[in-house]
C-alpha cells in the first residue's frame, strides 16, 4: 500500500514537471517563433488578466472585485475544479 502511494505521488510530480516543461518550452519558442499555436495561446491567456470582457467569475477580496476566469482558477488550484465552479458567479474570499 505504501509503495502504491509513493508511486501515485511520483506520477503526480512527473505530470506537474512535464506541464512546467511544456510551458517553459512554449515561452522559449515564443521568443523564437511568434507563430506557434502554444505561444499564441499563452499570449492570449496572459492578456485575459483583469479583463472583464471574457471573464466568467468575480472574486471578492475585501471591498474589491477582481475579474477572473474559471478555467484559469481550475487549472491553477487544487481546491476548485471546472465542475465545482460551473454555477458560481462570485467567490467571496473576504
Amino acid at each position: 500500500m505504501l509503495l502504491r502511494q509513493e508511486y501515485v505521488k511520483l506520477q503526480k510530480k512527473l505530470a506537474e514537471t512535464e506541464k512546467r516543461c511544456t510551458l517553459l518550452a512554449a515561452q522559449a519558442n515564443k521568443e523564437s517563433s511568434k507563430e506557434s499555436f502554444i505561444s499564441r495561446l499563452l499570449t492570449i491567456v496572459a492578456d485575459l488578466h483583469e479583463q472583464e470582457q471574457y471573464s466568467d467569475l468575480k472574486i471578492k477580496v475585501g471591498g474589491r472585485h477582481i475579474n477572473a476566469h474559471k478555467f484559469v482558477l481550475a487549472a491553477r488550484s487544487d481546491s476548485w475544479s471546472l465542475a465545482s465552479l460551473s454555477s458560481t458567479e462570485e467567490l467571496d474570499l473576504s
